[in-house]
């Protein structure tokens, strides 16, 4: 609405929409969190969680696991998807949960499935 509002070269002046014809797109990227997400984004759903468990398993805490599903989720749906947005809205609260929690149950309102009982 900013840039339909102050018109599209006054825009592009302010840096609001710098997008041009012709320029080839950038990938966003996540920086360290960018492996992460990719394994989210590329893996099928059947495979990600026991790849998931690893990672607890091998270290990777519980708030960067669930900060790389937000931005995957985010990348995937974009507020379409009436499935990904209320995924989306459930992680704060089952991050905050899990706070509750200790030991093996810790991860469970994230991630609770079996698998991660194996943990």
């Amino acid at each position: 609405m900013l840039v339909a509002s102050v018109g599209t070269a006054t825009a592009l002046d302010l840096g609001l929409a710098p997008a041009l014809a012709g320029e080839t797109e950038k990938r966003l990227t996540f920086g360290k969190l960018e492996p992460l997400v990719s394994l989210m984004q590329e893996t099928p759903p059947a495979k990600l969680l026991p790849q998931l468990v690893g990672k607890l398993k091998a270290g990777t805490d519980l708030k960067t696991l669930v900060s790389a599903a937000a931005l995957a989720n985010v990348w995937t749906f974009a507020g379409q998807d009436y499935i990904g947005s209320h995924t989306f809205m459930a992680l704060i609260p089952a991050y905050q949960m899990s706070a509750e929690l200790s030991g093996k149950d810790k991860a469970l309102p994230v991630h609770p499935t079996k698998a991660y009982l194996a943990v």
